[in-house]
């Protein structure tokens, strides 16, 4: 419980000194910004990274006065930004309403900086596209190729701009987004992963292309937000089009959309305390513990941290590599996890399966239980902490003279988050 405590109390204290995202946006753009009296670093509208919970101000040529960061709770919604006397009793009460914290609404502020200086104009758009939803990225990128083709390059301004999904699938998987499962809305995404999309990217604007089928004829109904105020457009640029493409089985559709066999992380697993369970003629036996700390390479299949309370669903394969003093255990089990993010930044997966492994040097079925925490401390990097235990068929393997009926441990792990690793495995066999 000790080690627990502490590896909790670390965690929360690392978690605190990430950085964070701060929208920066005036009327009308294109105006040069300082940052804390004496850095230029751009024109709005813009996006910049500080040290959560660090002091900045930013000034604006030829606005005299220093404007500081305010927090945005209400982005994408009609709502304006209230404060002081401009609150009332219902905003009052609804920032203690313990359904704001369910619904992961507290974690999903943002600070923004808005300066009005003139009359408003239109500013160039730099629009990065969302992966268009289907199990086979030549589909997703064909919906893509014609949307391109047939709206952008036929209605955009001289200096409009377009970030393909070729070109951005990458950071996408990084935030768990493939063609497979994509956000089809701005309110499919957390607040942080928009900015960090605008950062990542310089972009102006976020593209859906949600679609209806019918039989072969896919119609796309494309959506562009503002992607500083979260605001929907209309115009040229969301002119709906469609492609004709076969219909995709539904088996095939569950699977691809759940089934992950390539991992995207890796790292050490240390084993903390291992005990094993017995059993004799049907009845229980002695318990075996293994308190000695030993090291194993791990490869997981991950979700990054959201920061709204969400649960996601896969199945993965789970690889097998226990070398304790009581039973070897070398194989791999198909695992059903449920992921569990918490707003606060971390997830929890439990995990169920089955599989076939050697024990010691008998082959077997096994099936496995297990439960997990884990958090990034930095943008690749990852802790976890954990619990799995295996359950072996009865008088299949033997230790002290006693059948060996489960065996579970306690972990710790660090691992490098590598989703391209995945996407290109992917697109090979696509």
């Amino acid at each position: 419980m000790r080690i627990i405590f502490l590896f909790l109390l670390a965690s929360c204290g690392i978690i605190k000194s990430q950085k964070e995202i701060i929208s920066i946006t005036s009327v009308p753009p294109g105006i040069e910004v300082i940052q804390n009296g004496k850095d230029l670093i751009g024109k709005t509208p813009l996006f910049i990274e500080v040290d959560k919970d660090s002091q900045n101000t930013f000034g604006f040529k030829p606005l005299k006065k220093l404007i500081s960061p305010q927090k945005r709770c209400d982005y994408n919604q009609t709502s304006s930004l209230k404060e002081g006397n401009d609150r009332t009793v219902g905003d009052v009460i609804n920032g203690v309403n313990p359904v704001g914290l369910i619904n992961g609404s507290k974690y999903d502020c943002v600070k923004i900086v808005r300066a009005k200086i003139g009359l408003p104009s239109e500013t160039c758009k730099k629009i990065v596209a969302v992966p268009p939803k289907s199990n086979y990225i030549r589909t997703s990128f064909k919906i893509f190729d014609k949307y391109k083709k047939e709206v952008f390059d036929k209605n955009k301004k001289a200096c409009d701009e377009i970030i393909s999904p070729y070109d951005s699938e990458d950071y996408f998987s990084f935030l768990g987004i493939d063609h497979i499962s994509p956000p089809t809305d701005l309110s499919d995404l957390d607040t942080s992963e928009i900015f960090k999309l605008g950062l990542e990217f310089k972009a102006t604007h976020i593209l859906f292309l949600p679609y209806e089928r019918e039989n072969s004829k896919i119609n796309v109904s494309p959506k562009i937000y503002d992607i500083h105020e979260g605001i929907a457009e209309s115009g040229p640029l969301t002119k709906p089009f469609s492609i004709h493409q076969k219909d995709e089985d539904t088996f095939s559709n569950f699977l691809l959309s759940t089934f992950r066999l390539f991992p995207n992380g890796f790292g050490f697993q240390g084993t903390l305390a291992n005990r094993l369970k017995t059993s004799v003629d049907g009845e229980n036996g002695p318990f075996y513990t293994d308190k000695d700390l030993k090291m194993g390479i791990t490869l997981d299949n991950i979700l990054y941290p959201r920061e709204k309370w969400t649960v996601n669903f896969l199945a993965v394969p789970s690889f097998v590599f226990s070398g304790q003093k009581q039973v070897s255990i070398t194989g791999v089990t198909l695992d059903f996890k449920i992921f569990v993010h918490l707003p606060p930044g971390g997830v929890v997966v439990a995990r169920g399966g089955v599989g076939g492994a050697m024990l010691d040097t008998t082959l077997s079925f096994i099936s496995d239980v297990g439960l997990e925490f884990y958090f990034f401390p930095a943008e690749r990097v990852y802790l976890g902490l954990g619990y799995k235990k295996y359950f072996f068929p009865s008088n299949t393997v033997y230790y002290n003279g006693y059948s060996a009926e489960s065996e579970g441990f306690v972990f710790l792990q660090i691992g490098y988050f590598w989703p391209e690793l995945r996407m290109g495995a992917r697109g090979l066999l696509d």
